[in-house]
């Protein structure tokens, strides 16, 4: 909220803060004053958006079944940057975020501005921490929307079809965000100080849709390379984002870097699926994802963008070892639920400053962490094929 400040009034030197003495001895102590507070008036309102829901498909068809159609669903927009602007000359009034859970926000401005002055406005990012732009380019803008003030509050706006993907993505990643685990930073990562903050940032929209070179609306990879200095962005289609267990997939692979402060080498990782066996290196980073995902999300599945799914615990039929991505997953999400107590913070911590390249080295640096190797851990690990006892090279 913009501060008004108050002037200093001049006043007489009767007025002034001290004692007078009278003729007749008698004291009478001076008045002070202040300045009277601007009169404000507030509007109050919630986002939302709407989109194809791949997940609320998943809810009503047995596992690795494809429905038919996705339901259409309205969804709060959470952590949304918002601005309210003064409509002729284009000043910021006031700023903030819609709630982390509500998606509320409330607008303060000067009384004596008519509400048809004024206009909020809402960007697809949160603060300098994630954010939607429209192309897989440095120099790439965020998305913005506008919408008068026509009455005492905004009251439910929503953002329009052709944008909505972009505010998705970001209330998307509110969820992780709020299981990052870091108690020391506002960052994504412990190490990183408080106004440098590494942000995460998608690219979508029709420059990727129309990038058939690289899978257009299907398209979704992080491209930690990045096509120029400073855009290490998650490249995502418009068709991949209907489903929130890849957009928090693709945001894995980038956190990994942020925790690690670095990405590990990856080989044999072209085509990888949760079945079949790739590399470990390929297996430990696709692994983590899906489980992020899970996790952040509150399941076990994997969600498609078509609506089709896959339970990760539990597939006798799968490839063994720890070289299938579904394995490592599977592995993970129930060392989190069982022997960890529930929690996935120590991996987090075991995670920040330090490069882990596969799953043998994750599990030896568990101890450290101060998450004990135990008997249960280690019957987790050959359910899944995962051999504890194994120190192979990551590759």
């Amino acid at each position: 909220m913009k501060r008004v400040a108050q002037r200093a009034q001049q006043r007489p030197l009767a007025a002034l803060s001290m004692v007078l003495v009278l003729a007749s001895g008698a004291t009478l102590a001076a008045c002070s004053t202040t300045a009277p507070q601007t009169a404000k008036k507030c509007a109050t309102g919630t986002l939302s958006y709407s989109y194809p829901d791949a997940e609320a498909a998943a809810e009503q068809i047995a596992p690795e079944t494809t429905p038919k159609s996705l339901p259409i669903t309205k969804s709060l927009a959470r952590n949304i940057n918002w601005k309210l602007l003064n409509k002729a000359s284009g000043e910021v009034l006031g700023e903030g975020i819609t709630d982390p859970s509500s998606a509320a926000f409330e607008a303060c401005f000067d009384a004596s501005l008519s509400s048809s002055a004024v206009k909020v406005q809402f960007e697809s990012a949160r603060s300098g921490l994630w954010r939607t732009v429209k192309a897989n380019d440095a120099a790439a803008t965020t998305y913005t929307n506008d919408h008068n003030l026509e009455g005492q509050n905004f009251g439910a706006l929503e953002v329009p079809e052709d944008q909505a993907a972009a505010f998705k993505i970001v209330d998307t990643l509110s969820s992780l965000w709020a299981k990052r685990a870091n108690s020391s930073s506002a960052c994504w990562a412990a190490f990183e100080s408080p106004g440098q903050c590494k942000p995460l940032t998608f690219a979508w929209g029709s420059a990727i849709d129309n990038d058939k070179d690289e899978g257009g609306k299907d398209t979704g990879y992080w491209d930690y390379r990045g096509p120029d200095s400073g855009s290490k962005y998650v490249v995502v289609g418009s068709n991949s984002i209907r489903s929130k267990h890849t957009i928090v997939h693709e945001a894995g692979h980038a956190w990994q870097e942020m925790l690690n402060g670095s990405f590990p080498v990856v080989t044999n990782c072209a085509e990888h699926t949760h079945a079949k066996a790739t590399s470990t290196s390929c297996a430990w980073t696709e692994g983590w994802a899906d489980a992020v995902a899970a996790w952040a999300l509150g399941d076990t599945r994997y969600v498609f963008d078509d609506g089709k799914y896959i339970d990760l615990v539990g597939h006798p039929e799968w490839q063994q070892g720890a070289a299938v991505q579904g394995r490592v997953a599977a592995a993970l999400l129930q060392l989190w639920a069982g022997p960890d107590a529930g929690s996935w913070d120590k991996t987090i911590s075991l995670m920040t400053g330090k490069v882990v390249s596969c799953f043998s080295e994750y599990y030896q640096a568990r101890p450290a962490a101060g998450l004990a190797n135990t008997a249960a851990v280690e019957k987790i690990l050959t359910d899944n094929s995962l051999d504890p006892q194994s120190v192979a090279d990551c590759g």
